[in-house]
């Protein structure tokens, strides 16, 4: 079957959907005829998908925002690759490209999926990710009163404001796109309930991606809880609801109580919160905290192999991060904020809690771990367990050629 990919940074390695994707096509490649369309230049892909760049004029945040000038534009060049392609279905990987994409995909009687991995397409106002919460009533009298917050709370300037009340009507002309797409996938049943309560009118399918662990066959394993030193570990943008400040604050807490010794924080990633951050632990003389900054994924593999803790601070519902599943692939002991995603993982018990944005619980966690670290044997155990029954690539792929069957009327996968 000819499938055709579309997403705005597909062939880089941009974030966690990006690296979600390339799993998903390179283990349905096998089975399928694959193409895929992109507005940036392949860097990962093999010479086996068949890539297609759209290049434009316009910079990728006015295309991501949903400027119409950019719209129009990148719909006529879209439309025309998938005339050249002609594919039996089109899957829309990110929401930037969904709203041109359902367009062609229904002009041209095309079944179309999509895949939903975040929340904040909800309402184009940052209140609710920098809160931790997500209120749905975004469009009634809700918007004004975060509108002003923003101003009072968050320093927003009035232009900036008026700029976002201007491009209000994009996250409605995005929940019309969903319902128009013949098969809507969710990352997890936090996203899955969410599209819910939005009154989206085909109720998603929660599918779960795998590890790129997995998918490179590799045969780490997680080391001995036991073992010197104590490495705590995370990774993400260093932007404020990523509760990165509070996991180093949590950190200096730790690193002068008389029961904990030879622990070690170690982060990877960039942001706006990055030099904020490295002046705090400069400031307070914080010992054994690496700040990495941008690192390539090898050397993001071996610390995650080799640290004890895997900590998620985000104050904002995180759908179901990379972080996470690679985390429970290695079987190593995850501490995340109580909010999004996570709370599925803690249901399970494969997942520590902490209350969301809170230094001392998080902090107290942490030293429960140190101090017991049987809890690491018995976590790791069941988290690898979760991940064969709920992440498996078998699983994931045999999920897709199922829906891509049905969508052209065929039978079940065996």
């Amino acid at each position: 079957m000819k499938i055709l990919f579309v997403g705005l940074f597909l062939g880089s390695r941009k974030g966690g959907a990006e690296v979600s994707s390339k799993l998903l096509i390179e283990n349905l490649a096998p089975q399928n005829q694959i193409s895929v369309i992109s507005l940036v230049e392949n860097s990962i892909f093999s010479d086996d998908i068949e890539f297609w760049q759209i290049k434009s004029i316009f910079p990728k945040f006015m295309i991501m925002k949903g400027y119409r000038i950019s719209y129009f534009s990148i719909k006529r060049k879209l439309n025309k690759l998938v005339n050249t392609i002609n594919p039996d279905i089109i899957y829309v990987i990110d929401l930037s490209l969904l709203i041109p994409g359902v367009e062609i995909a229904n002009k041209n009687k095309i079944p179309v999926i999509t895949t939903i991995r975040d929340y904040r397409f909800f309402c184009n106002l940052p209140t609710c990710q920098f809160e931790g919460e997500l209120d749905f009533e975004c469009f009634k009298s809700k918007y004004s009163i975060c509108n002003r917050k923003l101003r009072t709370d968050y320093n927003f300037s009035r232009l900036r404001l008026i700029y976002l009340h201007s491009h209000k009507s994009f996250p409605l002309r995005l929940m019309e796109s969903i319902n128009n797409c013949s098969h809507v996938f969710a990352v997890s049943n936090y996203v899955k309930n969410s599209l819910i309560s939005l009154n989206v009118k085909s109720e998603p399918i929660v599918t779960y991606y795998p590890s790129e662990f997995e998918s490179i066959k590799s045969n780490l394993e997680p080391s001995s809880p036991t073992s010197d030193p104590f490495i705590i570990f995370s990774y993400s943008n260093f932007n404020f609801e990523k509760g990165m400040f509070i996991l180093v604050k949590a950190f200096h807490t730790l690193v002068y109580d008389s029961k904990i010794n030879n622990i070690n924080l170690i982060i990877a990633g960039y942001g706006p919160e990055f030099n904020i951050i490295k002046d705090y632990i400069d400031v307070h003389k914080i010992p054994n905290v690496k700040l990495l900054g941008r690192v390539g994924k090898d050397e993001i593999y071996e610390i995650l192999n080799n640290c004890k803790v895997v900590v998620s601070p985000s104050i904002w519902p995180e759908p179901l991060s990379r972080l996470l599943i690679d985390s429970l692939y290695l079987g190593k002991t995850i501490i995340a904020s109580n909010v999004g995603g996570s709370t599925e993982l803690i249901q399970k018990g494969v997942c520590i809690s902490f209350q969301n944005n809170n230094i001392n619980s998080l902090a107290f966690q942490i030293k429960r771990v140190f101090l017991h670290p049987k809890i690491m044997d018995d976590i790791g155990i069941l988290a690898r367990k979760y991940y064969k029954l709920n992440h498996s690539e078998t699983l994931l792929v045999k999920m897709h050629n199922e829906t891509f069957l049905n969508l052209n009327g065929s039978t079940k996968v065996d």
